[in-house]
């Protein structure tokens, strides 16, 4: 799974961005609310979540805290699955590597009104590990999920398609994101949360494995 978190952190990084037209103005707090279609794994649609805390060395960062919300399994990356949403944060981070990013999967989650709590009440869990025993958990989920990203950026952003149209991304550093995922029935499945400051927070319902 941190297989998967570089490769978001890469595209954000490395991949040519589109102007999105139509697209909303920049602001440094980006909140919106998707509905996302899951992906059979051996028979069962499930989410994948996972999030690591960054290591700090002296005054820097050598690796970021960092979540992602994954479902189904991508043939091009081994033990990669695809993100449905993701964030990356630290300050000052390794050299070479942006303060900040967050990612959704623009082909599989579309924009909605509904209402999704960034809140742990009702989920188990903490403070995530570093990357070297980082947190890995499934859960069961209908067909569509419902997905929530808040993030606090240092400076105003706007999320723009990657090349191949397949991730809206913002790039930038990040004081603070937050995602949230629950069915369309209200039950909550996951509250996961990074910051500049390295560190990262994981929360899951409790039937989640």
């Amino acid at each position: 799974m941190l297989v998967a978190c570089g490769v978001l952190l890469a595209t954000a990084v490395g991949a040519t961005l589109v102007a999105a037209s139509g697209s909303a103005a920049p602001a440094s707090i980006l909140d919106r609310t998707y509905s996302c279609t899951t992906m059979k794994t051996r028979g069962a649609r499930t989410i994948e979540v996972s999030a690591s805390s960054g290591l700090r060395k002296g005054r820097r960062l050598t690796s970021l805290a960092q979540a992602i919300v994954s479902s189904g399994n991508d043939p091009s990356v081994e033990n990669a699955p695809p993100a449905l949403a993701a964030a990356v944060a630290g300050y000052p981070p390794p050299r070479s590597f942006p303060p900040g990013s967050l990612g959704i999967a623009a082909r599989r989650c579309k924009p909605m009104r509904a209402r999704v709590e960034l809140t742990t009440r009702r989920l188990r869990g903490g403070v995530a590990p570093s990357y070297q025993t980082y947190d890995q958990i499934k859960c069961y989920a209908p067909r569509t999920v419902l997905v929530r990203v808040r993030a606090d950026f240092a400076r105003p952003v706007a999320l723009k398609p990657t090349r191949d149209r397949s991730l809206l991304v913002a790039v930038a550093r990040l004081r603070t994101a937050e995602i949230a995922v629950r069915t369309p029935g209200g039950k909550p499945l996951v509250y996961t949360e990074v910051q500049d400051s390295g560190r990262a927070r994981l929360f899951t319902a409790r039937d989640c494995f």
